[in-house]
């Protein structure tokens, strides 16, 4: 079996988790877990430890996902009973950029199945995946202010369903220099429907937090977690106060 590039950091510390870790319990309900690289894994959650999660995956394996490595843990028993997770990545750079991923829900509302969707996207789309990690074929047009983004998926949408992608832009003003040793990131999340918003947001090698707004969970050092439920409509502002680790 072959993975995707970006699957296969967080795939080697899964297995020398589970290498040292019990087996799980049996008290299993259907998850799946956001992890810290933008991909995601739809498996049975068997029990939790200060370690990790322990999952039984769809081909069988009983492994453990170290706590580090997931950002979200979203229950999908009842979709209609629980709110989607939407996780936006930003990895932001010393020149004051940042590579943003971003999730799209493509619904197909036809009567048709449907393998081509546009959407509108703002920066300059570098990458469109699925959620396992695989490359999605992609053309763009530019428009004001925004750029249309065409997808042609592999396999088409039924009427009636949908799929999951993620596109990653590049923003080469996403922060706002205060000094040369201190800059400001500010981002407003707006919520299309009914959501769990987690946005990750990872600091340039060497600067460090100064603060945000709202408060953050750092883990792992250098990469800010934000959570909040928003109802449809609803935004979700961040800030981050960062400098050089000199400073």
């Amino acid at each position: 079996m072959t993975f995707p590039r970006p699957l296969i950091p967080i795939l080697a510390a899964i297995l020398v988790a589970a290498a040292a870790s019990p087996a799980p319990c049996r008290d299993e309900r259907p998850v799946r877990l956001h992890l810290s690289d933008g991909t995601q894994i739809v498996c049975a959650l068997a029990g939790e430890s200060d370690a990790g999660y322990a999952v039984r995956t769809t081909w069988g394996l009983e492994i453990v996902v170290p706590r580090t490595n997931v950002i979200a843990v979203e229950d999908i028993r009842s979709s209609a009973a629980t709110r989607p997770t939407s996780v936006v990545r930003f990895e932001l750079d010393d020149t004051g950029g940042a590579e943003k991923t971003e999730p799209r829900l493509l619904r197909n509302r036809g009567s048709e199945p449907r393998s081509e969707f546009r959407f509108l996207v703002a920066g300059r789309p570098d990458a469109v995946h699925r959620a396992d990690g695989a490359s999605v074929p992609f053309e763009t047009e530019s428009r004001p202010h925004a750029t249309v983004v065409t997808v042609r998926l592999k396999e088409p949408v039924p009427p009636g369903g949908e799929a999951a992608v993620a596109v990653r832009t590049r923003d080469p003003g996403a922060c706002a220099r205060v000094s040369a040793a201190e800059a400001v990131f500010r981002y407003r999340r707006g919520a299309p429907a009914d959501e769990t918003a987690v946005i990750q947001v990872t600091l340039p090698p060497g600067w460090k937090s100064l603060g945000t707004t709202p408060a953050a969970l750092e883990v792992p050092k250098g990469t800010l977690l934000f959570r909040r439920e928003l109802a449809q409509g609803q935004s979700f502002d961040v800030e981050v106060r960062m400098a050089t680790s000199s400073r």
